[in-house]
């Protein structure tokens, strides 16, 4: 038998005795097997291009609620190490300067997604802005300030000083009570 030949009938025989092994194990896939997949979301690369950031989103079946981590790539390497954990990050923006990463997310206390900074080298996130309906799509306008977008209601905005955000959350309170 020609070589070609033989590694052509070798190769055969490894791929029956795999599918034969995948054979017993075969199983329709599930709702469960769904959701236990890990969501990876679009990775935002940094000014120096040499890492990105993106989310990772589980699903719990038991809690009925999902969490969305922020994640660091490092471009050259691919070595990943997780920013943020626990609470539902999103949108992630780099500063113009590649030194922090600015996110929206809900966490324990906030009511809304609120406006939070990390740094690209680790380190607690901070809540730097919040508002009644919540901030998206954040930002940089220069290495100090963000901009995001947010629902206001226009006869209650003013300057948007803690009276007018106040007057706001008592509407949505009054507006959510039958």
């Amino acid at each position: 038998m020609p070589p070609v030949m033989k590694r052509a009938v070798a190769v055969s025989l490894v791929f029956l005795a795999a599918s034969a092994l995948a054979g017993e194990t075969r199983r329709p896939i599930t709702a469960q097997d769904l959701w236990a997949f890990q969501r990876v979301g679009t990775p935002v690369l940094s000014p120096d291009g040499k890492a990105a950031v993106f989310t990772v989103t589980e699903w719990s079946i038991a809690k009925s609620r999902s969490t969305s981590s922020l994640w660091l790539v490092e471009v050259a390497s691919g070595e990943t190490r997780r920013l943020t954990q626990g609470g539902s990050d999103g949108a992630p923006v780099w500063s113009p300067d590649g030194k922090r990463v600015a996110f929206v997310s809900k966490r324990a206390d906030d009511e809304a997604h609120s406006l939070y900074v990390i740094a690209a080298d680790g380190g607690e996130a901070r809540r730097v802005a919040s508002a009644p309906y919540g901030f998206r799509a954040p930002k940089w306008l220069s290495n100090a300030r963000i901009a995001a977008l947010t629902q206001v209601l226009w006869e209650l905005a003013g300057k948007l000083e803690k009276s007018d955000l106040d007057a706001m959350r008592r509407e949505m309170s009054a507006a959510r009570t039958p």
